[in-house]
């Protein structure tokens, strides 16, 4: 995020203490860039933020095996692939096999 393009939302009051030599530098600097002090401080601010972020860990694809996932699976997303696994084990479920009727036959 560029500090130009975030949005403070609302805003507090608040009281900070600071050398006189930083407040006059801050004025200056502000001043000169036809700003306000506020705007300066909390363009400061949100950068020293930022650098203290904690890095974002990155995110790789699954492996199977090194090989990398499947196109159907990038294509359709996991998600509907687990769905439509779901719904055959209940299709499977609800249908007897041939051989769980044949089963049946031979007891009768």
């Amino acid at each position: 995020m560029g500090v130009n393009s975030f949005s403070m939302g609302t805003h507090m009051k608040t009281t900070v203490d600071i050398s006189d030599e930083l407040f006059a530098r801050a004025r200056k600097v502000a001043e000169q860039q036809g700003t306000t002090l506020r705007r300066l401080i909390e363009e400061g601010l949100q950068l020293a933020l930022d650098k203290r972020r904690p890095p974002s860990r990155s995110f790789q694809l699954p492996t199977v095996r090194g090989e990398t996932v499947p196109n159907d699976i990038l294509e359709r997303g996991l998600h509907a692939i687990v769905l439509e696994s779901y719904a055959s084990r209940e299709d499977r479920a609800a249908t007897p096999s041939d051989s769980a009727i044949e089963s049946i036959h031979d007891r009768a």
